[in-house]
């Protein structure tokens, strides 16, 4: 038989590329990786940063706006049964008036006058009705006048006349009726009159 020979040069051996093209496209992916790992870093670095120069909490911001407990049942059991109100300063709610007892209370009162147009000049009569307690009632129009009204027991009303003013500078005249009571306490209606001017020969 006849054998062959083959030189050790005659082989050929394979290349060997497929290895190396693996190593180049891992190193890429490795770079890669780092690079995406370098960014995330930065990120939280720079949010570190922000928080620490004064960033707001967001959790802070949520428990602020919730009322503690505490405050709500305090407003639940403000006066009257009443709510003040949640995360309102206790200043701006108003004071509720509390009754003791019946003469604790201010008297009633209601008064009237002309419903007409007046001149200045003008007497008009002003009439009131009180409480029972009501003792006394005065008249004031708030520009220097101030008078005493007279009860009237025949027809149970308090009575009194007042001229108009003919320097007036207003065509709407206000009148205050404040009723008192033997305790000293009081109750202030007004009456408002509607005056012509220049009705006075102006």
């Amino acid at each position: 038989m006849e054998s062959r020979k083959t030189s050790p040069g005659s082989a050929r051996e394979p290349e060997p590329t497929q290895k190396p093209r693996m190593t180049e496209e891992r190193r890429r992916r490795l770079v890669r990786a780092g690079e995406a790992v370098a960014l995330a870093l930065a990120a939280v670095a720079l949010a570190v940063l922000i928080a620490s120069c004064g960033g707001s909490d967001p959790q802070a911001s949520t428990t602020s706006t919730t009322p503690p407990a505490e405050q709500i049942a305090e407003n639940a059991a403000s006066p009257g049964g009443m709510s003040a109100g949640v995360g309102k300063p206790q200043a701006q709610v108003a004071a509720l008036p509390t009754v003791t007892a019946a003469d604790s209370m201010p008297p009633d009162v209601s008064a009237w006058g002309p419903d007409s147009v007046l001149t200045p000049g003008a007497v008009v009569e002003i009439s009131a009705k009180g409480s029972d307690d009501v003792v006394e009632m005065v008249l004031s129009d708030g520009i220097g006048k101030k008078q005493w009204m007279v009860y009237d027991e025949t027809q149970d009303v308090w009575r009194t006349f007042y001229r108009v003013p003919v320097n007036g500078s207003s065509d709407r005249l206000g009148l205050s009726v404040t009723a008192k009571n033997n305790l000293s306490r009081w109750h202030r209606v007004w009456v408002f009159l509607q005056v012509e001017l220049g009705g006075c020969g102006n």
